[in-house]
């Protein structure tokens, strides 16, 4: 499951004006960066054929 995935999962699950939702939202670019960074590490280092 992608990044995108699972946050479109969790906004369907709450609604909108939802605590987790609204929490979600005010982090999710900070979120997106903490993601691409990581990915970036786990492509770099090729840690996924290691698994």
């Amino acid at each position: 499951m992608t990044f995108v995935e699972r946050m479109a999962e969790l906004r369907e699950r709450y609604p909108a004006d939802h605590y987790v939702v609204r929490s979600l939202e005010a982090g999710m670019p900070m979120r997106q960066q903490a993601v691409d960074r990581a990915q970036g590490w786990i492509n770099r280092v090729g840690a996924l054929a290691q698994v």
